[in-house]
């Protein structure tokens, strides 16, 4: 991946980040784990970690609308990139079993 993608998609990251923690009260903890973006800058992929992916499928195009205006905010960009986000349970159950263990002292 060229230096140019890998910025974009880190602004990417951060973008949707920011999307999720504004969206806090009704999507509950979620995290963006990595950005893929194509190419030609047009079309992108973000994985992201989610508590409760019932909710967040119910708000996913409220999240795409907000994360299209933050990027149009802080990157200057000929195109705004599509974002399809790929939601999963399991990397955060996972998380949420470590914490309990460091908690528990095992």
């Amino acid at each position: 991946m060229s230096h140019k993608l890998e910025k974009i998609s880190e602004i990417l990251k951060d973008s949707v980040n920011r999307a999720l923690s504004e969206n806090f009260d009704e999507l509950g903890l979620a995290t963006c784990i990595k950005c893929s973006i194509s190419n030609d800058l047009k079309s992108s992929i973000a994985f992201v970690s989610v508590q409760n992916e019932g909710k967040a499928e119910n708000i996913k195009n409220k999240l795409r609308k907000e994360i299209g205006q933050i990027i149009k905010e802080t990157a200057k960009l000929r195109y705004v990139p599509s974002v399809k986000m790929v939601f999963d349970e399991e990397i955060m159950e996972n998380a949420e079993s470590i914490i309990k263990r460091i908690e528990n002292g095992n």
